[in-house]
């Protein structure tokens, strides 16, 4: 390198395989290598988390962003991974083959630098994508398929070891859901289940080895599919002898419509159960988003939390100009893109739209009722535990509307611009 450190970001970029036009070679463990992209260096046990990372994380989850205080990682590989993974590869109860390599790479030092940014108030949400290969019907991670029966005391051991690593190294897992999209048989990994089968999985395996871990204060979500059948879902789910298992609640995703009644129905038929967003992510990348990506991400947001919805979690936080990475070409878009090519940044709409909801209404905040002239404003309300109030309101229209904000006998007009969100925040 040079005086002060120049050539630094160029040998960096060579090292993680971004550059691969250089004279010289790179010795790893005595022998000769030379890296063909930035997964061949992963591959290789070269990770390297950019600069560009850190303004993007204190932009999301610091004091002076929009205030992430809920995030959701995956157990195992997904499909943004950089291909399949499994934490033990045949069957071994002890565990003693038990490897987190691929996760201390890049998702590790993420989560620590989030958790450290966060001052101890992240929670984070973990979800399987699907078992190792040999525990399913089918041999594969990808395609779907079915956990089989003997392998369901195994891989709950899997889960709750997982939890206690990433405990272990400081990163607060506070819950789990038992399967993403349950229903689905995707061309990435995926696991089909019944409800009856989660069920049983949860009741007779997951919560007996949470607790026999020292873990028993885990929250379990079940279903973490497609709203349009989650009460359905819920019904199945607590209709059974183990009356929901213990489960503290449903996960629902957006990818099937609105269907917020449906989550209005959850919560009066089961009140006792908690309902989580835990997916949200528009896909089929686009170099030059619509505005009605945020609009989309603030629609779906307001419904739920009139409904009964308690959080929502949009799924990629960052991804790059590709949409990606993915190991089965599935480009979606994020709120925020890092290029990777030039370092540069691009903050979406839908990063600010979902600001408003995260950065003004707080944890432990309670909604109230509030009431609209007109159903082409979408608007919820909720009173923080600082005594604040808070009024979100979307206008996804070509015109812009005046409103009258009315509580406890004083009026604030105002204008709600074509196309835009407004956060009022005014003491209870």
């Amino acid at each position: 390198m040079g005086e002060n450190g120049a050539g630094k970001s160029t040998l960096i970029k060579v090292l993680s395989g971004t550059y691969t036009d250089y004279e010289g070679g790179i010795f790893l463990n005595g022998e000769k290598i030379r890296f063909m992209n930035e997964k061949d260096a992963i591959l290789h046990g070269i990770s390297v988390v950019p600069q560009e990372l850190h303004a993007v994380l204190d932009a999301y989850f610091g004091s002076g962003g929009i205030g992430y205080t809920l995030c959701r990682s995956h157990i195992q590989s997904c499909d943004f991974s950089l291909g399949n993974y499994a934490y033990i590869m045949q069957e071994d109860p002890s565990l003693s083959g038990f490897r987190m390599d691929r996760d201390r790479q890049y998702l590790i030092p993420m989560l620590q630098k989030i958790t450290t940014i966060c001052n101890g108030q992240l929670r984070l949400l973990c979800s399987p994508w699907s078992p190792p290969a040999f525990m399913k019907d089918t041999n594969q991670m990808n395609g779907g398929g079915k956990l089989k029966n003997q392998y369901y005391g195994l891989w709950s051991q899997v889960i709750a070891r997982y939890i206690q690593e990433y405990r272990q190294m400081g990163i607060p897992v506070w819950g789990i859901t038992i399967q993403n999209e349950a229903k689905a048989t995707q061309k990435w990994e995926s696991c089909v289940m019944t409800a009856q089968e989660e069920r049983e999985l949860l009741s007779n395996h997951i919560k007996p080895a949470l607790h026999a871990a020292g873990l028993s204060d885990v929250e379990v979500y079940f279903w973490d599919h497609n709203k349009e059948r989650a009460f359905e879902r819920t019904v199945q789910f607590m209709s059974g002898k183990e009356s929901g298992s213990g489960a503290n609640g449903v996960a629902v995703h957006w990818y099937a419509g609105d269907h917020f009644d449906a989550l209005r129905m959850i919560h009066e038929r089961f009140p006792e159960l908690k309902i989580l967003s835990t997916e949200a992510c528009v896909e089929n990348f686009t170099s030059t988003p619509p505005w009605d990506h945020a609009e989309r991400y603030a629609h779906d947001i307001i419904g739920g939390l009139n409904n009964y919805l308690s959080a929502f979690l949009d799924w990629n936080i960052l991804l790059d100009q590709t949409g990606g990475p993915t190991h089965i070409q599935n480009y979606c878009n994020a709120p925020v893109i890092v290029h990777t090519d030039s370092g540069r940044i691009e903050f979406r709409p839908s990063f600010y739209y979902l600001g408003h909801f995260s950065k003004f209404i707080r944890p432990g905040a309670v909604r109230i009722g509030s009431s609209c002239y007109t159903s082409d404003l979408e608007a919820v309300a909720f009173l923080n535990e600082d005594n604040t109030i808070v009024v979100t309101i979307l206008n996804r229209n070509d015109t812009a509307y005046p409103v009258y904000l009315k509580y406890q006998g004083e009026i604030v007009k105002m204008d709600i611009a074509e196309h835009s969100i407004q956060s009022i925040v005014f003491p209870a």
